[in-house]
């Protein structure tokens, strides 16, 4: 039995959720002075086995569940905050959906996870009698006795500043002190110490210059109609705005959000990559100000903390964040944008994996209110699924003003490679885009280049036996990266030196082959010294606020050429940018995945949608060894609805999403033949409970097991399976009863098993 989430509980027992790898809740006794202190939603910490661990309380009974001795929960943390009801209730709709225990969704609903945090309290320093000190200091008696000079410094400057409190810290650097001369006026009693709570900052700066509305065309203006209308009727609709690159769809965006603010509710932006934070706060604190915060996973936990206390004191009234925001706890939330919605990495890579489309859906289904998914790459499951009428779909096919769309060439990699054998750039850069961006160069114009992949070289390779070094606990080649001269895993993180002789062979000499982010950087400083270069990838812009320094400096014009992965790739709007060079279009139709075609034509689409979106036209450069592929041919034209109708017969035929929905199920040992007896095992028992359930979904099918693409990772082999079909319900009811009667029949099969729900990739 639950009480409400706002009431105050007199039971006797708890029970509570914890952030860990079980199924299911624990029950605890309350203790009698927090009786009536504990509501559903609040932190407590709690022993458990011979730890303590904190939990989410989620709901409360008067009786016992077991014969057991039960334990007393230790106490509150934070008392102040709580999980909200409604984020309860979509935290244990992820648990059933995802098959993920109730706690992990607990904590990647809660803004500060299952967590302990305090208020952040800061000692400042003040005269403890300064109106004394002033009335002696105007009448000429000034300096009081037994003070050195500096302590005089000191006292100076409170007389000055009207006694304004400060940062004992800064005051020693202020005028000049040592740290010890104004602790010991503490001592004394001269100065007093006031704590104060202060918010943690979040690292984006206020905006510049406020801004106004900007005129809307027809085609904005009807598709803010349509939203608007929704808002308006607390009503729940999924719009999916489908805008070339440069079409105008932020200012959508931001006048919808203006009328949600007016009816004195909140609203949510994702974007897919914390890199665009930078950028799209700045625009929407340019049109409403202070309201705006910012939830990503670099923030500190105190950081946190303290955005949630703004947001419940109503000071913030917009989050913009990567997908965690999906769970910013409003209470009259009445809009969530989904920016690039077609965005793999909305999907979440360990447990629990939800993908935040789905999850916002779920949440504005739940509250009635819309959701706008925008993207001039719509996913094919959200184009499908406006077509059949499940989505509104909007349509922005012009750019503002009727800009025209960059022109883009391919440049057939091959013909190239033919035609320059040698040369500094041989192989990476064309003559044609080297030439290109000198020019861009000459006149002044920023230039983007784009290469998916990160590091020095690709792979190191034996030249006498063709041994390539790969990671002793992945099965996957090792990248080299000169910035700390290591060959590294990009899935553990092993790292080596490259070694003097082939370890296979022993005699022959090892040679680095393939490009990455490194040596294209290390080539164009050799090429155009005098450009001001930046990279940005993961080997760039790992600590917390590297991401919003190297926006500062492509927003204000200090580089010349930005080159990175795809965090680059889509939603910097950069007036100066008229060229973007693609250096290797076919990386990822090379990848062993359904979506790989999907993913490339969206990547180009997107990347080349970074130029001319100021006054000069902008020209895209496309290096590729495939320039027949379709996904690159309708890149090159802009065309989305004529890759949507070509990709969608290919997944028409294979069965595939949108057409069925997919669950990979991943099963890991570190001996490869359990792992591959323990997955036909698990495959058995999901096919009998497919059989006993066909008749509700005739369209079940499982596939596999078979070795996973990258078969082991973090010394852990990997056998997968891959189960469709077209009721989610029923479907989800087959895996339970399977995965239940396969762990009944092996109670210690010394395993672990990952279930994707809505799989994003095939690895």
């Amino acid at each position: 039995m639950a009480v409400s989430d706002t009431q105050s509980c007199s039971w006797e027992f708890a029970d509570v959720a914890l952030d860990l790898p079980l199924e299911g809740t624990f029950q605890y006794r309350i203790p009698e002075p927090l009786r009536g202190q504990i509501p559903r939603g609040a932190l407590v910490r709690v022993p458990f086995r011979n730890l303590t661990e904190i939990g989410c309380v989620v709901g409360f009974g008067d009786k016992p569940n077991t014969d057991k001795p039960i334990k007393f929960i230790a106490q509150r943390v934070v008392p102040d905050f709580r999980v909200d009801g409604d984020l309860l209730d979509l935290a244990r709709w992820m648990a059933e959906y995802y098959f993920c225990p109730l706690g992990q969704t607990l904590a990647c609903v809660s803004a500060i996870g299952l967590c302990d945090v305090s208020k952040r309290r800061e000692r400042l320093v003040a005269l403890t009698d300064f109106a004394a000190h002033y009335a002696r200091w105007k009448r000429g008696e000034w300096p009081p006795p037994k003070t050195t000079p500096q302590q005089q410094l000191v006292l100076a400057h409170f007389l000055e500043t009207e006694n304004a409190p400060v940062l004992p810290a800064a005051l020693a650097e202020l005028i000049g002190v040592g740290d010890g001369v104004i602790r010991n006026l503490v001592e004394k009693g001269t100065l007093r110490v006031i704590e104060i709570e202060r918010y943690r900052p979040d690292f984006y700066p206020a905006a510049a210059e406020p801004d106004r509305p900007h005129p809307l065309n027809p085609a904005q203006a009807a598709a803010l109609e349509q939203i608007l209308g929704a808002i308006a009727a607390n009503q729940f609709r999924a719009f999916l705005l489908h805008g070339v690159t440069g079409s105008g769809k932020t200012e959508v965006y931001l006048q919808a959000i203006a009328r949600v603010m007016e009816m004195g509710r909140q609203a949510i932006v994702l974007v897919p990559e914390i890199a665009l934070t930078p950028q799209t706060v700045e625009r929407f604190r340019r049109r409403f100000g202070g309201a705006v915060g910012v939830y990503h996973s670099r923030l500190s936990l105190g950081q946190k903390y303290d955005l949630w206390r703004r947001i419940k004191s109503g000071e913030v009234k917009i989050v913009i964040g990567a997908r965690s925001a999906v769970f910013t706890p409003f209470d009259q939330c009445g809009l969530i944008v989904i920016d690039e919605e077609h965005e793999t990495s909305y999907k979440q890579g360990e447990s629990p994996r939800y993908h935040a489309r789905d999850v916002a859906l779920m949440r504005a289904r739940a509250r009635g209110f819309p959701v706008v998914l925008g993207s001039a790459t719509p996913s094919l499951e959200s184009y499908y699924n406006a077509r059949q009428g499940k989505f509104v779909l909007l349509e922005l096919p012009e750019r503002i003003d009727s800009a025209p769309l960059p022109e883009v060439t391919l440049i057939d990699m091959a013909d190239e490679v033919r035609a320059t054998p040698g040369g500094p750039a041989a192989g990476i850069l064309s003559r044609n885009l080297q030439q290109a961006i000198r020019e861009r160069l000459t006149a002044k114009e920023q230039v983007i280049l784009f290469l998916n992949r990160r590091g020095f070289s690709q792979y190191a390779v034996c030249l006498q036996c063709r041994h390539m070094i790969h990671c002793v606990h992945c099965d996957v080649l090792l990248t080299y990266h000169k910035w700390n001269e290591r060959l590294c895993c990009h899935y553990c993180g092993a790292e080596q030196k490259i070694p003097p002789h082939c370890p296979k062979c022993g005699e022959g000499e090892m040679s680095l082959v393939g490009i990455g982010t490194e040596k294209v950087e290390e080539m164009l400083g050799r090429l155009y010294p005098e450009a001001r270069l930046l990279r940005v990838d993961l080997d760039t812009i790992g600590t917390r606020t590297a991401f919003i320094d190297a926006w500062q400096q492509i927003s204000t014009g200090q580089v010349d050429i930005i080159l990175g992965t795809q965090m680059i790739a889509k939603g910097f709007h950069l007036e100066r940018v008229t060229l973007v060079g693609v250096i290797a279009a076919d990386i990822g139709l090379v990848i062993p995945d359904f979506r790989s075609a999907e993913r490339t034509f969206s990547l180009l689409t997107q990347v080349a949608g970074r130029a001319g979106r100021g006054e000069r036209p902008g020209e895209v450069l496309v290096q590729t060894y495939m320039p027949q592929h379709y996904a690159v041919r309708l890149a090159q034209s802009h065309d989305y609805k004529a890759f949507y109708s070509k990709e969608i017969e290919y997944r028409r035929i294979l069965a595939f999403p949108p057409f069925t929905r997919a669950v990979a199920l991943i099963v890991s040992a570190k001996e490869e033949q359990r792992a591959k007896e323990q997955a036909g095992n698990l495959g058995a028992h999901i096919r009998r409970a497919i059989r006993a359930h066909a008749d509700r979904d005739p369209a079940m099918r499982l596939l596999g097991p078979a070795p996973s693409p990258i078969a082991k990772i973090k010394d852990q082999f990997r056998w997968r399976l891959f189960f469709r079909g077209h009721t989610p319900s029923v479907m989800r009811r087959v895996l339970a009863e399977g995965i239940a009667s396969y762990e009944k029949a092996y109670p210690k099969p010394r395993l672990q098993l990952v279930v994707d729900v809505d799989p994003q990739d095939m690895l």
